[in-house]
């Protein structure tokens, strides 16, 4: 049985709102123990999981209220190709423990294992060899630093960990928008669905090209002081959008991410804010060739 500070971390859905859904929509219903505190079932934290990766796919709290889970998982499903929409299609994963475990069922949907090690410390792995890590620790103790430390050399990496037990500092350490925690004992559908939504999330996994700068900060000031000749201030006013779009295309960039759909949303902004600048970059261009005015 889990308490409602367990249920919050595992499934990353908040504890008041856990509150609210259960008064409102009776999501699920935990049992109490006897000073009154609520104790959720394995089934409910799985059914609030699916629940969760649902919501980041754009679906209403109050159109899942009554769906088992059976029928959450085909919306999951339904969701999938819209998930993968846009991302590479193999998604190469560097699995960190036992090889027995997780590993044959893992190399599907989209994902190919390409490189095995038994434990973390022993993983001398370059950083183009993977674009995710699993840690599969079993009943081994958790070290968050470890972990991080291990992320963090191969690029930043997301990273699923699957293990049993989390201590309170780890789970601190670990509470990081590319970090998916499982618990274990664990299917591998559950782990192979982890890699499959951090995949699609992660912001690294996204082909776009950012459109590269065609103009200078020097260049754009120049244009917005420009005098024409003609009653025309269209250089100006382009020079003052371009400048306008790329400041926010570095901001949306540096922007700080809270959660998995944090990030994506930021990444639509910066890469959207891009392909807008890139336009008007080329307006641009085509009135300065017209003006006659070099930038």
């Amino acid at each position: 049985m889990y308490s409602t500070a367990a249920v919050a971390k595992i499934t990353g859905i908040p504890a008041e709102t856990l509150r609210t859904w259960e008064r409102r929509h009776a999501i699920v219903q935990p049992g109490r123990t006897a000073g009154g505190q609520r104790r959720y079932s394995e089934q409910d934290v799985q059914r609030l999981k699916r629940i969760a990766r649902l919501l980041e796919r754009g679906e209403r709290i109050s159109s899942l209220a009554s769906l088992d889970l059976a029928e959450l998982d085909a919306r999951l499903q339904a969701h999938a190709p819209a998930a993968s929409e846009g991302r590479p299609t193999v998604a190469r994963v560097a699995f960190v423990g036992p090889a027995d475990r997780h590993l044959d069922g893992l190399s599907a949907d989209g994902i190919r294992v390409t490189v095995t090690v038994r434990a973390e410390h022993d993983a001398d792995l370059a950083p183009s060899e993977a674009d995710l890590l699993v840690v599969d620790l079993g009943e081994a103790a958790v070290c968050g630093a470890e972990i991080l430390e291990l992320s963090t050399r191969l690029g930043d990496l997301p990273v699923v960990v699957v293990c049993s037990f989390l201590p309170r500092s780890d789970r601190g350490l670990l509470d990081r928008p590319h970090v998916r925690i499982v618990r274990s004992p664990a299917t591998v559908s559950e782990v192979r669905q982890a890699v499959v939504d951090l995949w699609s999330a992660h912001p690294a996994a996204s082909t776009a090209t950012t459109p590269a700068r065609h103009y200078t900060e020097a260049q754009l000031l120049r244009l917005m002081e420009t005098r024409p000749e003609l009653d025309c201030e269209c250089p100006k006013h382009l020079a003052r959008l371009v400048a306008s779009l790329a400041a926010f295309e570095a901001y949306s960039e540096r922007c700080v991410d809270l959660s998995p759909a944090d990030a994506r949303v930021h990444q639509t902004l910066h890469q959207g804010t891009a392909d807008a600048r890139a336009v008007m970059e080329r307006m641009l261009a085509v009135v300065c060739e017209h003006e006659g005015i070099e930038p």
